[in-house]
């Protein structure tokens, strides 16, 4: 067995859901309704990073995507990408992207943009931002979110704020009981982490 970095070294650099430039049906909908022959432009944008922009014509079972302008100047060819619909449980459909992947065809409500053509995540290798933080980030984090949802601020020495205007009561004891239960997960690791330290040689 090899020791630390023995393995085979990953020349890829790997991209976050969060930093990554995507193709949402959703917003598609909003903009536009899906309907055949409506042109979409979508500019994407960031204080760390050109302005991507893309066009997207729709069709009747499918769209087409054409970057116009990216951060390098590589060609891109234009990409067809199959829409597809799907029966919900209480009645109505969902519109889904087809993931153009070799061999994938899933269905998705987002596809990122990745060496110039969308693909879903994990066609791309895309991993998210909180699957690299500890229980620790991840329990605060999800706790100050909802605090801010109270209308409260962040922060364990913060008091969480009361029921706002128009929240219904088990809304927001709902709410207030996962904050703390968030919290509790957040400091029960924290002094498991003491409490290894403690025990470590000195």
């Amino acid at each position: 067995m090899g020791g630390i970095g023995s393995g085979r070294v990953c020349t890829r650099h790997r991209v976050s859901v969060e930093e990554s430039v995507y193709l949402d049906i959703g917003e598609l909908r909003a903009l536009c309704g899906l309907m055949p022959g409506t042109r979409v432009v979508t500019t994407f944008s960031g204080a760390d990073r050109p302005a991507v922009v893309f066009r997207t014509v729709l069709g009747d079972s499918c769209l087409s995507v054409q970057l116009e302008s990216r951060p390098t100047a590589d060609p891109v060819d234009r990409q067809h990408i199959a829409v597809t619909r799907a029966a919900c449980h209480l009645g109505g459909s969902r519109t889904y992207l087809v993931c153009p992947g070799d061999g994938c065809e899933a269905r998705c409500l987002r596809l990122y943009l990745r060496d110039g053509q969308f693909g879903c995540r994990r066609c791309n290798d895309l991993y998210y931002a909180s699957q690299r933080q500890n229980p620790w980030d991840r329990a605060l984090g999800r706790a100050n979110r909802l605090r801010k949802e109270l209308g409260g601020r962040p922060g364990t020495q913060q008091a969480i704020a009361p029921r706002p205007r128009g929240m219904w009561r088990s809304t927001y004891l709902r709410k207030r009981q996962a904050i703390m239960e968030a919290e509790h997960v957040a400091m029960q690791w924290l002094a498991d982490r003491h409490r290894l330290f403690d025990h470590l040689p000195g």
